[in-house]
């Protein structure tokens, strides 16, 4: 099961490789100019600057000791620039470029070669948002629906699980799996059977255990 966190920092981890090819395929064009060295100002500057004149309620400020630049995107949604001050250099800065969910990291981008890398990434970001974080909180909806009902069915086939089959006098083994549970059911003279119900499936539970005790009961007896 796919956490929320695990949810979000997948969906932007995979839009950050999808952008990142695309502007690989700009860096090797004849007339792409890198610009890793921004002398005479600081990398923080320059980009302030520069961010400042494409968009809107850019912001600047210190997150412990590393800069931070903020550009709203939409909604909740913000691209964060960080980086170490008053370095010339985009390998001194050493700059990470995250989105941001109500100031809780949900992607991040790496191993930025130059200040053209940053401006590109920025770009497509901002021009595929719209149909980017719509399909973000779509799909976002859908996997807290799913872990809603996994987290439900997980309890229920535990809860019926104990209830049936130790009141029987078998032992009882669970195991939570990513989307369904293993149930090891066990008869005192140690005949065995195991058991898999998708979360999908929990509402056939005691169906599905009362099919597993008539067949252990068959092994039982045929090897008794």
């Amino acid at each position: 099961m796919t956490t929320d966190l695990q949810f979000m920092w997948k969906y932007w981890d995979e839009k950050f490789d999808k952008y990142s090819k695309d502007i690989s395929k700009l860096k090797e064009r004849s007339d792409y100019i890198c610009l890793s060295d921004v002398s005479p100002e600081y990398v923080e500057d320059y980009l302030y600057r520069v961010l400042k004149q494409q968009y809107e309620n850019v912001t600047f400020g210190m997150f412990l000791h590393r800069w931070c630049i903020h550009i709203p995107v939409q909604n909740e949604i913000i691209i964060a620039i960080l980086g170490f001050p008053k370095k010339n250099t985009i390998c001194e800065a050493c700059i990470d470029l995250c989105i941001l969910n109500t100031e809780r990291d949900i992607g991040v981008y790496q191993d930025i070669e130059d200040v053209n890398d940053i401006l590109l990434m920025c770009k497509k970001i901002m021009e595929n948002s719209s149909t980017d974080i719509y399909i973000f909180h779509k799909e976002r909806l859908e996997n807290q629906k799913k872990i809603r009902l996994h987290t439900m069915a997980r309890s229920l086939i535990e809860a019926y699980s104990n209830k049936l089959l130790e009141k029987l006098g078998y032992k009882l083994n669970l195991f939570n799996l990513e989307s369904s549970t293993l149930i090891k059911i066990e008869k005192t003279n140690g005949a065995m059977v195991e058991l898999e119900i998708q979360y999908d499936n929990y509402l056939k539970t005691p169906e599905l255990i009362k099919e597993s005790i008539n067949s252990l009961e068959m092994i039982d007896k045929f090897l008794s």
